[in-house]
């Protein structure tokens, strides 16, 4: 009992920065309640805990902060697996042009694209890496990048994963 437990760094770090999306879709679980969310500061200072490099990064709708509010974080922590999810992709756009092209480069966009307005930001990527879902799925298109991340991190042999 009183020993003190080392954790590992986390590996996947799930960050919904706001609940604040202006969509409004049919399926979603966010609702209006905003009460308790966490700063932009509060949260990168979370992200900056000892020894987390973050290995992955997924990308979904909503609002978002200015990619040059998180420059500082990002610029010492290139992620090297990228995930969009539906309108996702228009804010890794946003991102891509701030940070430069290369720099959040996906390897998966996934979602059924219902909230993608321009859905021709698909057409520069590889076919291969865009998996279209229908409308009436189980799932949210972040709840599909999620276990789209854990699936990742299982094929590399992380055996931890914290959201």
């Amino acid at each position: 009992m009183g020993a003190e437990t080392a954790f590992a760094p986390p590996q996947i770090l799930a960050w919904e920065v706001s609940r604040r999306c202006p969509l409004n879709c049919r399926h979603c679980r966010m609702g209006d309640e905003r009460e308790g969310e966490l700063t932009l500061e509060e949260c990168l200072e979370i992200a900056k805990s000892p020894g987390f490099t973050p290995k992955m990064v997924i990308f979904t709708g909503g609002e978002s902060p200015a990619p040059c509010d998180t420059e500082a974080y990002f610029s010492s922590r290139a992620p090297d697996y990228v995930i969009a999810a539906d309108a996702g992709v228009a804010t890794l756009e946003r991102y891509n042009a701030h940070f430069g092209a290369d720099f959040f480069r996906p390897q998966a966009i996934l979602g059924d694209m219902d909230s993608l307005s321009d859905t021709s930001l698909l057409q520069q990527y590889p076919q291969h890496i865009v998996q279209t879902f229908v409308q009436d799925k189980d799932y949210t298109d972040t709840e599909l990048a999620l276990a789209k991340a854990h699936q990742v991190a299982a094929e590399r042999g992380q055996t931890e994963t914290h959201i």
